[in-house]
């Protein structure tokens, strides 16, 4: 009995659909389709996904662009308290981006944020 996958508008024997990249079976788990190819999650990942500026690894879901980069929502962080940025309000202060609470208490104490 032959075994087949239907996929990408396309009947193919388990043995032939792989990912067009590094030739992993594909068959019974999610792929990506790009450009009529099909690529594994990881192949997909790396060669398409933006890549978050602060931990390096591929953006898959919704991105934060600030500052002329990209950031996962939890990597985009305060300068100064350290936790996410997770409104799309935030202020450079020092040339450092800060969360609008901390910009808000740096400007009040004129704190010298050049240790940032």
């Amino acid at each position: 009995m032959v075994v087949v996958v239907q996929a990408m508008g396309q009947n193919w024997h388990t043995e032939h659909f792989v990912c067009c990249a590094c030739g992993t079976k594909l068959a019974n788990q999610s792929y990506y389709e790009r450009e009529n190819n099909p690529f594994c999650t990881t192949c997909y990942e790396e060669k398409f996904c933006p890549r978050c500026t602060l931990c390096n690894k591929p953006i898959v879901d919704t991105a934060v662009l600030a500052l002329g980069n990209c950031w996962h929502q939890g990597c985009f962080k305060c300068n100064n308290c350290n936790e996410p940025i997770s409104d799309t309000s935030f202020e450079l202060y020092r040339e450092k981006a800060v969360c609008s609470d901390c910009g808000k208490l740096l400007r009040k104490l004129k704190v010298d944020t050049t240790a940032f």
